[in-house]
């Protein structure tokens, strides 16, 4: 029998210009609410911290109602056992870091609030630093003393708005580890708002894609880069090839035949010979295989969807390179395609512009998007 979530919510929140329909159910496990700027991410965290008051929806924690907008219940953000960190910390600058992490422990009996403390200065290797001002400490371990005041009247429930996003590479990626093991010790159910995919794949459990207020997807990281729901969460998530083709029948083996920009592709999914119109496909550029042309064999011969390219551009990130690529015969302004290779492989392959590259894409590495067809002429 399935528990319970322990976070049950559907709300909508709307503000001038903007409405928000959330919808989520959640237990011990982290939540990444992942969009573009102006989605409506941070409104969500507001809206169940208390801070910002639906028009319609309810919201329970454990079973406790925080708000029924049918039965006008409303807990203030005082009545909420729910941990926040906002984007700037909101450290209160007047006090140290042990009272900045007390200050929601008043009511705790003092020597059991002294202990509390303790432990999280501890725990967030912090103890050298409880008597300094927030002005006088970095920006990670303010941020661990905004996340230690969070968890310090234990919460049932966390959200952390962008909490590295003012943080310097390195640094984020050792507190990006530090909040992953902290959540699988603690189970307490966390929501991390962020616009960083990077950092939505490294920390989530779940994925929840917002964009302009709704949720477009929502599953396991994996489901969503591999298997985006629209053209649009591709795009977020960074499938950039996104590609339109006509079915032209059954595969030999498996999958079926389609017809991109005159190009022939094996797709493994049958299934998409049931639609009406056009295919929309999308390809992941980690997916696309690039080699050198070796002369020894005809392309065909070489398997499904091995093609000759020119390589247009590369872009060049450190510890990998985005690789702009057209299918040639030449001509055709929509034949373009992105790979993404590791530093090395650019090295090995001698990728620069102008170069003829082998091209493979994977029959399994193409994704039809369901629902987004369009019409035959």
């Amino acid at each position: 029998m399935n528990e319970r979530p322990a976070l049950q919510a559907h709300f909508q929140v709307r503000v001038p210009g903007f409405r928000l329909d959330f919808r989520l159910s959640a237990g011990p496990e982290l939540v990444v609410i992942f969009g573009p700027s102006g989605s409506g991410k941070t409104l969500t965290l507001r809206a169940l911290a208390g801070l910002e008051c639906p028009q319609q929806g309810r919201v329970t924690l454990q079973g406790k109602v925080l708000f029924d907008s049918r039965r006008r219940v409303y807990l203030p953000p005082q009545s909420r056992r729910i941990g926040y960190v906002p984007q700037n910390y909101a450290l209160f600058p007047h006090l140290t870091i042990a009272e900045n992490i007390a200050y929601g422990l008043q009511r705790v009996p003092r020597a059991e609030r002294q202990s509390r403390v303790r432990q999280l200065l501890r725990r967030m290797r912090l103890e050298g630093l409880a008597d300094r001002k927030p002005a006088q400490v970095s920006g990670g371990q303010q941020q661990r003393a905004a996340l230690a005041r969070a968890l310090a009247a234990g919460p049932e429930l966390l959200l952390m708005d962008e909490p590295f996003s003012a943080l310097e590479g390195s640094l984020r990626e050792a507190l990006r580890d530090d909040l992953r093991q902290l959540q699988l010790r603690t189970a307490i159910p966390t929501l991390l708002v962020t616009h960083n995919l990077a950092e939505a794949y490294s920390l989530a459990d779940r994925l929840l894609v917002l964009i302009d207020g709704r949720v477009a997807q929502d599953g396991t990281r994996w489901e969503i880069f591999q298997h985006p729901a629209t053209p649009t969460v591709a795009r977020l998530v960074e499938m950039t090839n996104l590609l339109t083709a006509t079915p032209l029948g059954s595969a030999e083996t498996r999958g079926i035949v389609v017809d991109w920009e005159g190009i022939r592709l094996q797709i493994n999914d049958r299934a998409a010979l049931q639609a009406a119109g056009d295919l929309c496909l999308g390809v992941r550029p980690e997916m696309i295989r690039l080699g050198a042309l070796n002369g020894e064999a005809p392309l065909e011969a070489m398997g499904p969807n091995v093609m000759q390219a020119l390589v247009t551009g590369v872009q060049e990130r450190g510890v990998d390179a985005r690789v702009h690529l057209v299918v040639l015969p030449e001509g055709n302004p929509r034949r373009q395609l992105q790979a993404r290779l590791s530093q090395p492989d650019v090295e090995r392959l001698e990728i620069t512009p102008g170069r003829r590259l082998r091209l493979t894409i994977p029959p399994d590495a193409i994704h039809v998007f369901r629902n987004h067809t369009q019409p035959r002429a």
